[in-house]
C-alpha cells in the first residue's frame, strides 16, 4: 500500500509541475500525521508541505494538536515518500545555482542552461529544447529567418530567466 501510495504521490507531483502557478492558484499538498492519536482518528491532523520542509531545513520536529506530541519531519515523511526524498516529495539535489545559469545565458549558451535546468524542471526544460530544435531545423530548410530564429531563442532566454526568478 505504501509503495502505491509513493507511485500516486509521485504521478500527482508530475501532473503539478507541468503548471506553471501563481500566487493567486497553487497547489498546497497535505500530509497527515502519524502520530498513535492520529492514526486512529477520523480526520488526522494534515501538514501543509511547506511548513515540513522548512521544519525539516530548520532540523525540528512538528507540533501535532490532537495528539500535543513534537513529531519528526522524517517519520512523517516516511508514509508518504521513500525515504531519499525530502519534505517537498523530490529527490535532494543540489541547490540551483543561479549564478552559473545566468552566466551560460549570457554567453549565449541556451542549450547548455537548459540541459542544467533539466535537474530542476525536466518538462520545461524538454519543451523549450525542443522549441530550439525546431526553429533551427526551420531555418536550416530555409522555412524561418534568421532573425525568426533570433527572436525565438530570446523568447526563450527569457522563459528561463522568469523560470529562474521563481525558484
Amino acid at each position: 500500500a505504501k509503495a502505491l501510495l509513493q507511485n500516486i504521490v509521485r504521478d500527482i507531483n508530475d501532473i503539478n509541475s507541468g503548471f506553471h502557478f501563481n500566487e493567486r492558484m497553487r497547489v498546497d499538498q497535505e500530509i497527515p500525521c502519524c502520530c498513535a492519536v492520529c492514526k486512529v482518528t477520523e480526520p488526522p491532523m494534515y501538514f501543509k508541505r511547506s511548513d515540513l520542509d522548512n521544519a525539516e531545513q530548520a532540523g525540528k520536529p512538528v507540533y501535532c494538536l490532537k495528539s500535543f506530541e513534537l513529531i519528526p519531519v522524517q517519520q512523517i515523511l516516511d508514509g508518504v515518500f521513500p525515504a531519499e526524498e525530502g519534505a517537498m516529495g523530490k529527490s535532494k539535489k543540489p541547490a540551483l545555482d543561479k549564478t552559473h545559469l545566468k552566466n551560460l545565458l549570457k554567453t549565449n549558451e541556451l542549450e547548455q542552461a537548459l540541459a542544467y535546468i533539466e535537474d530542476f524542471d525536466e518538462s520545461a526544460a524538454i519543451l523549450l529544447s525542443a522549441r530550439i530544435t525546431a526553429i533551427r531545423k526551420a531555418t536550416n530548410m530555409g522555412l524561418a529567418s534568421p532573425e525568426e530564429q533570433s527572436r525565438i531563442r530570446l523568447q526563450c532566454i527569457k522563459t528561463v530567466l522568469d523560470w529562474m526568478e521563481e525558484r
